[in-house]
């Protein structure tokens, strides 16, 4: 970290770009994670980095300030990560970015995009051939709390069954 803050004002925009992501990690690795998502938001003004390598920074930015309790600054990166995704045509990863809004937006309070973002990882994931049985039995699950924090039982247990079912035959 404090490499990164040296070549950060000496304008070593490789040197940040190369070296925040590992101090973000190492951040992380000791739960420091309002200071990953401060290295990672960092990295992200520095790189040069484009496509899917983007895209994981923004989702890792995303990971760590939903963590340290910075939710609109995770669903900003989460929808720029989304965007990336959708851009690349990679429909498992725009899924599985869609599940992660969803959860953010629950924690916010938004129970209409929470829906609607769990909704549309499902129909997303499903829509893939052969399955991403990983990422569809996550949306599942996502869909089944928020569905049991709506009180609505039959779909929690509907959709808590499905990934109840994917996860036993993937062993996961």
């Amino acid at each position: 970290a404090q490499l990164v803050h040296h070549a950060r004002f000496a304008d070593e925009r490789d040197l940040v770009a190369n070296l925040a992501p590992k101090a973000a990690q190492a951040a992380e690795a000791v739960s420091a994670h309002r200071e990953a998502a401060k290295l990672y938001s960092t990295a992200i003004d520095f790189t040069r980095a484009k496509g899917e390598e983007l895209a994981k920074l923004y989702e890792k930015h995303a990971y760590a300030s939903y963590i340290s309790y910075q939710h609109p600054a995770a669903i900003a990166s989460q929808q720029l990560a989304l965007g990336i995704w959708k851009d690349i045509n990679s429909t498992v990863k725009v899924g599985n970015a869609m599940r992660f809004l969803s959860l953010f937006w629950w924690i916010v309070g938004d129970q209409k995009q929470a829906v609607h973002f769990g909704r549309s990882a499902i129909e997303t994931l499903e829509s893939v051939s052969p399955a991403p049985l990983h990422e569809l039995s996550l949306a599942y699950s996502n869909a089944s709390q928020i569905a049991m924090l709506e009180l609505d039982n039959d779909s929690a247990l509907k959709f808590g069954d499905k990934a109840i079912g994917i996860a036993t035959q993937i062993n996961d």
